[in-house]
């Protein structure tokens, strides 16, 4: 269940590569969300490697992140 939260944006994120671009910008280690509907909290981050924003990221995927090359991959 997603609870709207005031002043939040949210975003979907699909394609073949989206766990390994995430794991470029995020704080955290992607490969958390083995399960769907698990929630991973963890900072965006610049080119620099600043903070740019705290974000929430949920796999809404039965594969998560251990998909086949070319499956398609979707985080929320």
């Amino acid at each position: 269940m997603f609870i709207p939260l005031p002043k939040r944006n949210y975003f979907k994120i699909e394609g073949r590569d989206t766990y390994k671009f995430l794991q470029g910008i995020i704080t955290n280690d992607i490969h958390q969300l083995k399960e769907q509907n698990v929630c991973l909290a963890c900072a965006i981050l610049n080119p620099k490697g600043r903070v740019v924003s705290d974000i929430f990221v949920y796999n809404t995927t039965s594969g998560g992140p251990a998909g086949e090359e070319g499956d398609q991959q979707q985080v929320t």
